[in-house]
């Protein structure tokens, strides 16, 4: 047995590998049962590399006025599915949060 829990079982590292880039350290200690910077910690011994949040979303002035004036007609999510980013990249063009994801 490890210092701090139990030891990794190899399900748990196929976990790693295959969604921790896309889903995130939050989700694969949901999935395994671990805490948190137990799986940054094993992600970091398997040399597994995390989210790039340097690649944001794009939208156009065009798309970033559809969200600011949406009359309430369309919900959040319909509008990050309709324009290919993620729901809190609308989120925060509507609430004015950043001026990062223009075009």
């Amino acid at each position: 047995m490890a210092a701090h829990g139990p030891d990794w079982e190899p399900a748990e590292d196929r976990i790693l590998r295959k969604y921790y880039a896309s889903m995130g350290a939050r989700w694969c200690s949901m999935v395994t049962g671990r805490c948190r910077s137990g799986v940054y910690q094993r992600a970091r011994k398997l040399a597994i590399k995390g989210r790039v949040y340097r690649d944001h979303a794009r939208l156009s002035a065009e798309q970033v006025r559809a969200i600011r004036d949406n009359p309430q007609s369309k919900t959040q999510q319909e509008m990050a599915d309709e324009y290919g980013v993620h729901l809190n990249t609308v989120w925060q063009v509507a609430s004015y949060a950043t001026y990062y994801h223009i075009r």
